[in-house]
């Protein structure tokens, strides 16, 4: 219960901002939630696998957790709601194709930085545009972020 209320939301907000080539941190988040849960089984170290642990209490892993929490604010992005631009993150993208799962699909801006190019923007654009059309509703103004997030939890099964 403890970690629940007071460690798993720090750790929560902590996953967006993770890169992934800041292994040290990630090895330091993960480390901390593994913990956690062998203190909430009282078990001691090693005696069940970590993802076993996090079975039993529910808990998803904190990677499974930072990708839902990049999809929710690359929503809020795409669609204004946290106030930033998204001519100035993204491009919408170009192509036609018939097969697509959404139309709401964007591409990175052409970036010159390495911070730009590892970060948040250009990471989470393989994930957004292999989302599925009925997470998004019916109706281009019909625009809600509860429902997507709900309906993208029921998606990932996501506790």
């Amino acid at each position: 219960m403890l970690y629940k209320s007071l460690v798993g939301p720090i750790l929560e907000y902590a996953c967006p901002v993770w890169s992934p080539h800041l292994v040290k941190d990630i090895l330091a988040i993960e480390k901390v939630q593994r913990r956690a849960s062998r203190i909430a089984l009282g078990q001691k170290p090693r005696e069940m696998p970590y993802k076993e642990q996090c079975k039993l209490l529910n808990w998803n892993s904190l990677q499974h957790q930072r990708e839902y929490l990049s999809l929710v604010e690359c929503y809020k992005t795409v669609f204004t709601l946290n106030g930033l631009h998204l001519n100035n993150y993204f491009e919408g993208c170009r192509s036609k194709r018939t097969r697509v799962n959404h139309p709401f699909k964007i591409q990175t801006k052409s970036a010159r930085i390495n911070a730009f190019m590892y970060s948040f923007f250009v990471r989470i654009i393989k994930e957004w545009n292999n989302l599925p059309n009925h997470l998004f509703g019916h109706d281009i103004n019909d625009i809600n972020a509860n429902r997507f997030k709900s309906s993208l939890k029921k998606w990932m099964s996501i506790h």
